[in-house]
């Protein structure tokens, strides 16, 4: 339980620093980091129930888009300006890190291990982003359609 406080509160800590360097609105900095801190907490409870690296970033990378979204709408500015820094947790610099390590030590097969990992998570990230995103949409555009 501790890890997973300490895990979401870093989250919620590179969500903010991550939200200063995209020079986000100091009135939205705080929902951005909160971003962060909600989609890593997905990650972590689905990795928790389904330890799929895959799957995992897919999930978190739906929840931060639907609440991005959300935010959004109720504050009228774009939705990348909480999706970004929302997605910064995610982001498989481990992995990618060890991936060329091991390849410069001529490691290859843990090089091809830490590869798929990182192929995993990013494939995972923007499927989540791109299917939140389409069900937004649609949600959207039939509710404008009902409504003429």
């Amino acid at each position: 339980m501790m890890d997973f406080v300490i895990g979401v509160l870093t989250a919620c800590a590179g969500a903010l620093g991550f939200a200063f360097l995209f020079r986000v609105d100091l009135k939205y900095i705080p929902w951005a980091t909160i971003g962060g801190g909600v989609s890593w907490a997905v990650y972590l409870l689905v990795f928790e129930f389904l330890p799929n690296v895959f799957v995992s970033a897919l999930a978190c990378a739906a929840a931060a888009t639907v609440y991005s979204e959300i935010l959004a709408y109720i504050c009228r500015t774009p939705a990348t300006v909480f999706l970004m820094p929302s997605l910064i947790p995610m982001v498989p610099g481990g992995s990618l890190y060890y991936t060329m390590s091991n390849l410069i030590m001529k490691d290859y097969s843990a090089a091809a291990v830490k590869g798929v990992e990182t192929a995993e998570v990013m494939l995972g990230a923007s499927g989540g982003v791109v299917a939140a995103s389409l069900v937004i949409y649609a949600i959207r555009h039939i509710g404008k359609k009902s409504i003429r």
